[in-house]
């Protein structure tokens, strides 16, 4: 059995029970390193965080803003290490860069992911680019755009669609295009 599935006891002890009766399961893109599962397929997550915030400080060079960190939620693992490896590389290269973190938008463009942005740019006017790790990108540009902002943006995924969505300038498609030819393996065209 192939699984993703958030990193919860419940989950690691229905792994023990397939593997207890025969059904050997391999977690992709997010881990259960505690479970009784055979082996992962997935990217090296603190090093896609890690390159995402070296590509971050170099768009945004000297220039002042704070980065929003989103994630899904808590549970997945990968979004945990992409986030650990995004906030070690931008202190250590950025070191007086605030990070403002949200989670738990569940990576749906819905209603909470926007709230939850929204809330962040109201509680921080700050914010100029944010690194969105866990999706909900549409959600999170219709809540900059409605609140009259504009960001850098950087976004995790596996699809070049969203380059549609994307901030609307220039930089911001060729900053999403770098992103994913460099995260998800792929040229950046």
């Amino acid at each position: 059995m192939f699984l993703k599935a958030p990193d919860h006891p419940e989950i690691t002890a229905a792994v023990g029970r397939l593997a207890a009766a025969g059904i050997p399961v391999v977690t992709l893109v997010t881990d259960l390193p505690a479970s009784a599962r055979i082996g992962h397929v997935g990217s090296d997550n603190r090093a896609a965080g890690a390159t995402a915030a070296y590509l971050m400080g170099q768009w945004l060079g000297d220039r002042p803003g704070h980065v929003l960190t989103s994630l899904s939620s808590g549970a997945f693992r990968n979004e945990e290490e992409r986030e650990m490896g995004f906030r070690a590389t931008m202190r250590a290269r950025q070191p007086g860069r605030a990070l403002v973190e949200i989670a738990e938008g569940h990576g749906l463009d819905a209603a909470t992911q926007y709230d939850l942005v929204r809330a962040a740019l109201e509680r921080d006017p700050g914010i100029r680019a944010v690194y969105s790790i866990g999706g909900g990108n549409i959600a999170t540009l219709r809540a900059f755009s409605d609140a009259g902002r504009s960001a850098w943006c950087s976004w995790r995924t596996t699809s070049t669609t969203t380059t549609r969505g994307c901030c609307g300038s220039t930089g911001c498609r060729r900053c999403f295009t770098m992103i994913c030819g460099t995260i998800c393996g792929r040229p950046a065209s």
